[in-house]
């Protein structure tokens, strides 16, 4: 199968085209290799080729005497037989298909006659698909067949009452007689999220696509409750479980009386608890994985090898295999985890007792098979555990994957109680749940985290944790770390500190297919760093891919082709600093939701292409501050609520003077059928912006799909406050409503 390529995804994103997907069908091997070239160079160059209204624009072929070859302002009229109704038809009939397989066109092509009468050719045209996609609306063929309604999945909200910037949209188009471009963009979404059904779904995301004026209220909810200062371990765990639409209650003790512990046990009584809590969860996993049989060994593997930039025909594999999990008993591995998580963490039952009734000699103790148990010198544990204890000391950490056997993974665990800790792990090693939950929990000291590739809080068909109770911690990462999962949960929790997270891509909080990933500091001046190390696919010069900071993505390109999860950065409290790459801060992106949510104090955002509450391609991105005078930069295009192609984009400010910095395409802007919404709520703010009218409140093209019979809603409210408008041509108030003729919406109800 084709890889992806950084061109490719860029075309991909700056254009929905359909003609990139089509070359000639070759009668000759090195005929055919000569045409795929010059398909892949047309895709690297991003050449414009679109179809509108079913007729062909911009293909290379010109000479419409080759009736075998596609030329421009051909009219699409049937697809291996099938009689193509308008363009969002044809992209599912398109896509349906596999790489370098072959279809047939119906074409009608008008010939223009000098001498009379133009002619009408009908023709029947061979081609091979060569771009690597498959069909939105069979996206990973089985699995759901009915979707709840969003009244179904959120009932509580069927009577919410409007939100400000909804009023407003209404009465602003209202005035324009434009009422019914809100119900035909709303038709829009309705119509496309029922041609892309999906497997593994986020109900969460459906509700947010659909209900898109509540994504302040959702996104609040998930704050609240994932940063409340009684929010247990147990707490956010289930509340991540419950973001992928898995409503489990917490299991008590009762429901596990085998797991009970006796309050007179000895020290090694206590080891073998932990060691019956440990099998009695990979047990769970084991009876959840037995659909899978022969394939387990490569399943697993794959997940030690995950890159959502290499779509090979492991992943594919892999995730048509996951269709066959037993997922409640999956989910009760997640269950059982987390009430062992509850107990393990400072202040738990079981992390007390094994703190405090450690025999002074050590040696004495009868260990099950591979645990460690070590005082509080400073040591260095290297290798393969399953278990390590150690009572403090300034300790050195080389861990290597611990598998029960060959077939299987096995949870693993590791518990600091105190010092400077340093922790260097190889791929999968460290926090990392691979078909198993893998947790590490250090409860005191200025630890280093060096987690580069699959590690520190990263999940594949498991539960990953990462949990520091204390002090000024470094988080040094590669891609897929501090907070991702595919299949399943990645938490990173950092409880106190000025701490500082560092990363190339692809990480700090980062969901995938039917997986959460949540990066959640409770409080401190902290930094934030997502920059990429690889380049922009834009050609944008000194910018990186990001994906970090709070991103729900899915694999629009594929094969697979599989819906996004979850991902979010929760920040409770400090003076931060946060810096992304390309596609980052609060960013969703193929079904994907990702948000940010920081709690209180003076904070710096830094953001490349999309980023700061944007999104692309069915994505929710949401990023709320929720005070403190906070400064916003944006270095290139789409940021600050700036959305592209059936998605929505938030960026609500609660309160402060803060700085606004854009270059264009952003503060309220839509573009390809979208919602990009800004609100700052209060405080006397600065906007500047390069010049171009492409921001504060900006109504986009609408060319994809043949524009879905909609247009954009872009939507800029500023509620309070002495602002200045630092844009040449929008100093000021007078340009907003009279005069924009497209359907944005801006207004400031601070002005006079």
């Amino acid at each position: 199968m084709p890889r992806i390529t950084h061109a490719l995804i860029a075309s991909a994103i700056l254009t929905c085209t359909l003609a990139t997907l089509l070359a000639p069908q070759p009668s000759l091997g090195q005929e055919a290799e000569k045409l795929k070239a010059e398909a892949e160079q047309r895709e690297r160059a991003w050449w414009p080729y679109v179809v509108q209204d079913l007729v062909l624009r911009g293909y290379s072929n010109e000479d419409q005497s080759k009736l075998d070859l596609l030329a421009s302002g051909d009219k699409l009229v049937a697809l291996d037989g099938v009689e193509l109704k308008d363009n969002d038809h044809l992209i599912v009939l398109l896509q349906s298909h596999w790489a370098g397989e072959s279809v047939e066109f119906g074409v009608e092509r008008t010939i223009k006659k000098s001498e009379g009468d133009d002619e009408v050719l009908k023709l029947t045209i061979p081609l091979t698909l060569f771009a690597p996609s498959r069909a939105y609306g069979t996206i990973m063929r089985g699995g759901r067949t009915r979707f709840q309604s969003p009244e179904e999945i959120h009932p509580e909200w069927s009577e919410l009452e409007a939100q400000p910037w909804e009023e407003l949209v209404a009465r602003a188009l209202k005035s324009r007689d434009a009422s019914h471009e809100r119900q035909r963009l709303d038709d829009a979404f309705d119509y496309a999220l029922n041609q892309i059904p999906g497997f593994f779904r986020n109900d969460e995301v459906y509700y947010l696509l659909r209900r898109p004026f509540h994504s302040e209220v959702w996104g609040r909810r998930v704050g609240d409750a994932l940063s409340a200062p009684d929010a247990t371990i147990d707490d956010l765990i289930y509340g991540a479980l419950g973001l992928s639409r898995v409503h489990a209650e917490p299991l008590t003790v009762q429901e596990v009386p085998e797991l009970e512990l006796a309050v007179d046990a000895s020290y090694d009584d206590l080891l073998k608890h932990l060691e019956a809590w440990l099998d009695a969860i990979d047990a769970s996993y084991a009876k959840a994985f037995a659909p899978l049989g022969d394939a387990m060994t490569e399943f697993f593997a794959t997940g030690y090898q995950f890159h959502p930039l290499k779509q090979d025909e492991a992943l594919v594999k892999a995730l048509l295999q996951a269709r066959n999990i037993d997922w409640p008993k999956f989910d009760r591995a997640i269950q059982l985890s987390a009430m062992l998580a509850e107990m393990l963490v400072p202040g738990g039952e079981l992390y007390e007792r094994l703190k405090s009734d450690a025999p002074e000699d050590l040696s004495t103790l009868t260990l099950p098979a591979s645990f460690v148990v070590a005082g509080a010198d400073s040591d260095k544990h290297e290798g393969s555990h399953r278990v390590i204890i150690d009572l403090g000391g300034d300790d050195r950490y080389e861990l290597l994957p611990y598998l029960l056997n060959e077939e299987s993974t096995c949870s693993t665990l590791v518990i600091d109680m105190q010092g400077n800790d340093r922790y260097a792990s190889a791929l999968g090693s460290i926090a990392a749940g691979i078909g198993a939950s893998s947790m590490l929990i250090d409860a005191s000291g200025n630890d280093t985290y060096n987690t580069p590739f699959n590690n520190g809080g990263f999940a594949f068909c498991g539960l990953g944790l990462l949990y520091d109770q204390a002090g000024n911690d470094r988080y040094m990462g590669g891609e897929n770390t501090q907070g991702a999962g595919l299949l399943g949960v990645g938490l990173l929790v950092d409880r106190a500190g000025n701490d500082r997270y560092d990363a190339h891509t692809f990480a700090q909080g980062v969901g995938y297919t039917r997986g959460v990933g949540l990066l959640i500091d409770s409080t401190g001046d902290d930094n934030y760093s997502c920059t990429g190390h690889r380049p922009s696919p834009y050609g944008d010069a000194g910018e990186y891919m990001g994906f970090g900071q709070g991103v729900g993505f899915g694999f629009r390109f594929g094969p697979p082709l599989a819906c996004g999860g979850i991902g979010g950065l929760i920040d409770g409290d400090g003076r931060d600093v946060y810096q992304v790459g390309q596609f980052g801060l609060g960013i969703g992106y193929f079904f994907g939701a990702g948000f940010v949510n920081d709690r209180g104090g003076d904070d710096v955002y830094r953001a490349a292409r999309y980023g700061l509450g944007t999104s692309a391609h069915y994505g929710i991105g949401i990023v709320l501050d929720d005070g403190g005078n906070d400064n916003y930069y944006a270095q290139s295009v789409a940021e600050m609520a700036g959305t592209w192609d059936m998605s929505v984009g938030v960026l609500v400010d609660a309160a402060g003077d803060d700085h606004y910095q854009a270059r264009g395409y952003a503060l309220g802007a839509a573009a390809q059928n979208a919602y990009g919404l800004f609100w700052d709520k209060s405080g006397d703010d600065t906007y500047r912006g390069d010049g171009n009218d492409r921001s504060l409140g900006y109504d986009g093209g609408w060319n994809y799909g043949a524009g879905r019979n909609a247009r954009n809603l872009g939507v800029f409210l500023d509620s309070a406050g002495d602002d200045t408008y630092k844009v040449p041509g929008r100093e000021n108030h007078s340009w907003g409503a009279a005069e924009n003729k497209h359907y944005a919406i801006w207004e400031d109800a601070g002005e006079e």
